[in-house]
């Protein structure tokens, strides 16, 4: 206790400067307190929270809560985006209490569990199965959005790149260029110019018959950016893998694939976890990009209801609501990441 002490109060510099900052942390975090819980207007009209412009108005919230979680998804048809919703939170704490406990049978089941989650999400999204009403793609928006692109792009997008960094390494020399000149050209090229391309330039090549919809378009888009980087961050693990442990795998009988199974890709993602963690985190954000397309995800629903001219004015409430949901998202990636890395340590194993 006496040494940290020292760290904060060991010099007069030390003091004044600890006082000073503390001072100012204080004041701030008192300033945000009476914004959101004292002076807040909790109840009442856009009249009422213009009439005390100090505090925050939370009545936007309440009046513009579903617009802002669920966009233009038909009033009848909610309950159907909650269980989407709903779904998601079961399927991320399934999958932490799996990696903390260790159960090997619900952690060989998570993959599964993911993918079942995913098809159930867009049943529940486009509908015209099961009895359930149709609803068209233009009108899918807000949480639902960011959940299902982000799902898909990590969840899928992890696998094929998996499969690309080990092209790279392939002994085929057609297959190892065309891995490298696809993560070449997919990193060159922003992620607008990627969706640009998908849901603008690509119908342009295709059949008229074929329709595709446009957010499956940007889909493949993301995945496909999404593959491009997992790949090099895999491979950079596989580059770290000694050839001691190939020729180990190959003594003990192990075939090719069960080489790469069994031994190399469990020590590759052992040593970058913490950066697949990071690329995740940032494919999560990156789903905003959709509003290029005409489709809103959750910052883009969020835009629109501040954008009323009756709430004209309290857009730091909507951001302060959207931006607490991808804090508890990313949180939820990290918190993954950290237990995964863990569980995958050489101590714990």
């Amino acid at each position: 206790m006496k040494q940290r002490l020292e760290v904060y109060f060991g010099t007069p510099a030390k003091s004044a400067t600890t006082i000073v900052l503390g001072a100012l942390a204080l004041a701030f975090f008192w300033w945000i307190f009476r914004w959101a819980i004292v002076d807040a207007t909790w109840t009442g009209d856009a009249s009422q929270c213009r009439a005390n412009p100090g505090g925050a108005c939370w009545t936007f919230l309440t009046n513009k809560m579903s617009f802002i979680l669920f966009g233009f998804y038909p009033l009848e048809e909610i309950g159907r985006v909650v269980a989407l919703c709903a779904l998601f939170a079961a399927c991320l704490v399934l999958s932490l209490m799996a990696i903390a406990t260790g159960t090997k049978t619900l952690l060989r089941a998570l993959p599964l569990l993911w993918l079942a989650q995913l098809a159930a999400s867009f049943v529940l999204l486009s509908g015209g199965v099961f009895g359930l009403a149709p609803v068209p793609e233009r009108l899918w928006s807000g949480l639902p959005i960011t959940i299902v692109l982000s799902v898909s792009t990590i969840l899928l997008g992890l696998p094929l790149g998996t499969l690309i960094a080990l092209g790279r390494k392939s002994r085929n020399g057609a297959v190892r260029m065309l891995c490298l000149w696809f993560v070449e050209v997919m990193r060159a090229l922003p992620i607008i110019a990627v969706l640009f391309i998908a849901t603008i330039i690509v119908p342009l090549f295709l059949p008229v018959q074929l329709e595709i919809g446009t957010l499956f378009r940007a889909l493949v888009g993301l995945l496909l950016v999404a593959a491009a980087y997992f790949s090099e961050i895999v491979r950079s693990g596989l580059n770290a893998i000694p050839h001691l442990q190939y020729e180990a795998a190959d003594s003990l009988g192990f075939t090719r694939l069960q080489r790469v199974r069994l031994v190399i890709l469990p020590q590759a993602f052992s040593l970058v976890v913490p950066p697949l963690v990071s690329l995740a985190a940032s494919l999560l954000k990156d789903t905003t990009l959709i509003v290029i397309i005409s489709q809103f995800d959750l910052v883009g629903t969020a835009r629109l209801a501040i954008s009323d001219p009756q709430w004209t004015g309290f857009s730091a409430e909507g951001f302060v609501f959207i931006g607490v949901i991808y804090f508890a998202m990313c949180c939820s990636i990290i918190k993954f990441g950290e237990m995964a890395e863990m569980l995958m340590s050489v101590g714990r194993r």
